[in-house]
């Protein structure tokens, strides 16, 4: 009966140690576990701050190459108030008022030149425009005959009278723009309506002031 309870108490105290032992082993792994985890965070601590010092460094650089970017704009204008001043001061002759007033010039010369040529068109569209007699879409036309070269409208003036004498009832004549966007001066009139060549005028020979006849 001793023995029996002897034995059972050794089993029972290998069971307690097993079980002591599991329970350490398990606290172990945990704080194992905690620990890990403490690693984990102080490294996204550690993370953030470099995160946030980099974007420190980054705005203080956005900052310098603003500042970079000032002071080359004023070294820029310094340097053409410099060369400005070198071609006012070169042998006491204001070089840069002759060119800009040489550009000035040409640019003056060529507006007049364009403006002069826009009237002459908007003086040969009206011609065109009484000629046809059909007075319809004014702008529209206007537009297209903008874009015409100046060979195209020459040749429309030379010919819309024919054109006209042909179509003489205006119900059968086409819309002017019609006309001007389908290139219509191109097509072909019956000879009998085309208009008569003007008779030569003699040249070089002219009769005497007082000639009796």
């Amino acid at each position: 009966m001793m023995e029996q309870m002897k034995t059972n108490r050794i089993i029972q105290d290998g069971v307690d140690f097993e079980k002591a032992e599991q329970i350490e082993k398990t606290s172990e792994g945990n704080s194992l576990y905690i620990d890990n985890i403490d690693i984990l965070y102080n490294n996204i601590g550690i993370l953030l701050s470099h995160l946030n010092t980099l974007s420190i460094e980054v705005n203080k650089l956005s900052i310098e190459i603003n500042t970079l970017s000032i002071e080359v704009n004023i070294l820029n204008k310094k340097k053409f108030s410099i060369g400005e001043n070198f071609f006012l001061d070169d042998n006491n002759n204001n070089i840069y008022n002759d060119i800009e007033e040489k550009e000035k010039r040409k640019y003056k010369k060529k507006k007049e030149k364009e403006d002069s040529e826009q009237d002459q068109r908007l003086l040969k569209f009206n011609l065109f425009w009484e000629a046809y007699d059909k007075k319809e879409s004014r702008t529209i036309c206007l537009n297209i005959w903008k874009k015409l070269e100046d060979e195209e409208i020459d040749t429309i003036l030379k010919t819309v009278e024919s054109y006209v004498r042909w179509k003489s009832d205006a119900q059968y004549r086409k819309m002017p723009s019609t006309y001007l966007r389908g290139r219509c001066w191109e097509d072909r009139i019956p000879a009998e309506f085309l208009q008569p060549a003007e008779p030569a005028q003699p040249q070089g020979y002219q009769l005497p002031k007082n000639a009796v006849y």
